[in-house]
């Protein structure tokens, strides 16, 4: 007969083993005259994905915003067989440990951490840069008296904008 087991006390003609750790699995087999031999093998299995982190500064700029370029690079964590590789992408295809990211504008960065058993997880966020001022004015009605004087109340009020981020208050 031939048995399978990891714990060397229940036995089977097979086992299946679906959860992530290190095993010792234990072989034994018997021949028709009633001679038994065991054997050992040590079975790595690591079944979970890693875990993906972004590793980037605290952002310059309220809300979110980086106010400067910015390097973004990617970090992780497993469990079992531990990180093999980690890397970023702006594109999704050209990847490495780092990318700085620089320019008004939000982009899409791509973090991919693989393990040492080949298990491999992505995930992405959106990094927002706005390094120029909002654009400001006045809207006021045209003055009512001579040489640009005003001779009653004047209500001014604030108008501007700003393409990438926009205006937080007016």
């Amino acid at each position: 007969s031939q048995q399978v087991s990891i714990d060397n006390v229940n036995w089977a003609a097979s086992l299946t083993i679906s959860a992530s750790g290190i095993y010792t699995v234990y072989a034994r087999f018997t021949d028709n005259a009633g001679n038994t031999s065991t054997t050992t093998r040590s079975v790595s299995v690591d079944v979970t994905n890693p875990t993906v982190i972004f590793n980037t500064p605290a952002p310059d700029g309220s809300n979110g915003w980086f106010r400067s370029a910015v390097t973004v690079s990617a970090g992780g964590t497993d469990a079992h067989s531990g990180v093999n590789s980690q890397q970023v992408s702006l594109d999704n295809a050209a990847w490495s440990s780092s990318v700085t990211v620089s320019g008004d504008g939000n982009y899409m960065v791509y973090a991919r951490v693989t393990d040492n058993a080949g298990n491999v997880a992505n995930a992405s966020r959106t990094i927002g840069i706005d390094s120029t001022p909002p654009l400001t004015g006045f809207s006021l009605l045209a003055p009512d008296g001579s040489n640009g004087w005003y001779v009653h109340p004047v209500m001014a009020t604030p108008s501007g904008s700003d393409a990438t981020s926009g205006v937080a208050s007016q």
